[in-house]
């Protein structure tokens, strides 16, 4: 009976012995495989994490990017914009500074031809006034029917002396007006 316990016991033992290995082995197979798990799923976590930062890294990069490019646009659409206000004033200013000119142009020429309208009636009134004291003078200058010869004479003398007057005024007066017909057209001409 000693042998057949101890065989038993023995045999217990070893079962105990293989029951316990195949626990601590299972047990510790577990726990190695946890902690590989644990940390394959931290390196994968910190994977993950650092590949989002890179991602987001990224992405933030690509915003600044875009960001600075739509300034750098807005800057120089602005910039065009600036450069057509400036073309469109300049070609306003150059467009009044045109028309003032033409307006002053065209204030000389009609103040050029009231001159010479002036000028022509000046003229004409002059003519005028020259053919009437012509056909006084050779009326003045006939003898009258109920004159004498020393009245006829005498009045002859008078009417020469007046005829020359006049013609005298007639013809000053051309002479002011040549004067100031080339003193207005070259004050046209210095401007």
């Amino acid at each position: 009976m000693n042998g057949l316990v101890k065989k038993v016991v023995a045999i217990s033992l070893i079962g105990c012995l293989q029951l316990g290995t195949g626990a601590a082995v299972a047990e510790a197979a577990t726990r190695h495989d946890d902690s590989r798990q644990r940390q394959e799923q931290r390196v994968n976590r910190n994977h993950q994490e650092e590949q989002r930062r890179l991602q987001e890294q990224r992405e933030r990069e690509k915003r600044l990017h875009e960001q600075r490019e739509r300034e750098k646009r807005l800057q120089e659409q602005r910039e065009r914009e600036k450069r057509l206000q400036e073309q469109r004033e300049r070609e306003k200013r150059l467009q009044e500074q045109r028309e003032r000119e033409k307006r002053l142009q065209e204030q000389r020429e009609r103040e050029r031809r009231l001159q010479e309208e002036r000028r022509l009636h000046e003229q004409r009134e002059r003519e005028r006034r020259h053919r009437e004291e012509m056909e006084r003078h050779e009326r003045e200058m006939q003898r009258r029917h109920y004159e004498s010869d020393w009245e006829w004479h005498e009045r002859q003398e008078r009417e020469k002396e007046r005829h020359d007057n006049t013609l005298r005024d007639i013809g000053l007066g051309l002479i002011l007006l040549t004067i100031l017909a080339n003193s207005v057209g070259g004050d046209e001409a210095g401007d």
